[in-house]
């Protein structure tokens, strides 16, 4: 006996019955939880008081970040940890939408820079993390937005005639627009520079033989759009031909 609320338990008592007082306050209170955890940010999938996968593993990254036993249970204590836990400071806030406004300024989806730390913010992180071959902790901090703000951003805010009026997702749209046009597989472009995008800009780079860092910057865009000035779009594709060509011979 556990206690808790599971979907294969919601199932037996719809199949065996009606729920009884206690069944319904134990779902009463997994709806809570459930609300609770996405008011913060937490992705529990569909809050409906039925505990699945999303909800577990919402309940014990929430328990992470509060740095309590991560044990997944939905009980009482949980809940009250949650409708007690005090909320972000203003100073923290603040750290959390400038970093948001970091990631997303270098192509990682942060979500709304609102200074909500949510999953979205924290994927983000981790993605940035990876790919600077830091730490991995999925956590925000003072030092993490040092980073993200020394980080190589080249040509970004030096030319007074750019316009900085584009939205992060547009500059990757067209990022992605470039790439796939010269025979890259950005996968399904979808304005978020996800680890298709990023590699596919890492290997246009080193073809053109310059940084191969991956940010979704206007430089990289400048790069794309003036490779078919100079020609390189044909010997790139034409690159690309052969080298499949090779593989299909190998295989």
């Amino acid at each position: 006996m556990t206690g808790e609320v599971t979907q294969s338990l919601l199932v037996h008592m719809q199949k065996h019955g009606s729920m009884s007082q206690v069944q319904r306050e134990e779902r009463a209170m997994a709806l809570a939880i459930e609300e609770e955890l996405s008011r913060r940010g937490y992705n529990t999938g569909q809050v409906d008081g039925v505990v699945d996968g999303a909800t577990q593993t919402a309940i014990r990254t929430y328990q992470s970040d509060a740095g309590v036993a991560i044990d997944g249970k939905v009980d009482a204590e949980l809940l009250a940890s949650l409708r007690t836990a005090p909320q972000e400071t203003m100073a923290r806030r603040e750290m959390i939408g400038q970093i948001q406004t970091e990631l997303n300024r270098l192509g990682y989806n942060a979500g709304p820079a609102d200074g909500t730390f949510g999953p979205s913010t924290r994927r983000a992180i981790v993605t940035y993390q990876s790919d600077m071959d830091m730490a991995v902790t999925g956590e925000a901090s003072e030092r993490l937005l040092t980073d993200l703000r020394d980080t190589d951003r080249r040509g970004a805010g030096n030319d007074e005639d750019d316009d900085d009026t584009m939205a992060p997702a547009e500059l990757v749209q067209q990022i992605e627009d470039e790439l796939t046009r010269l025979g890259w597989d950005v996968g399904t472009p979808d304005r978020e520079w996800g680890a298709k995008s990023r590699n596919a800009a890492r290997e246009f780079q080193t073809k053109i033989d310059v940084p191969a860092d991956g940010v979704a910057d206007r430089e990289l865009l400048t790069q794309l759009q003036n490779s078919y000035r100079r020609g390189d779009a044909q010997s790139i594709i034409f690159g690309l031909a052969e080298q499949f060509l090779q593989n299909m011979q190998t295989e």
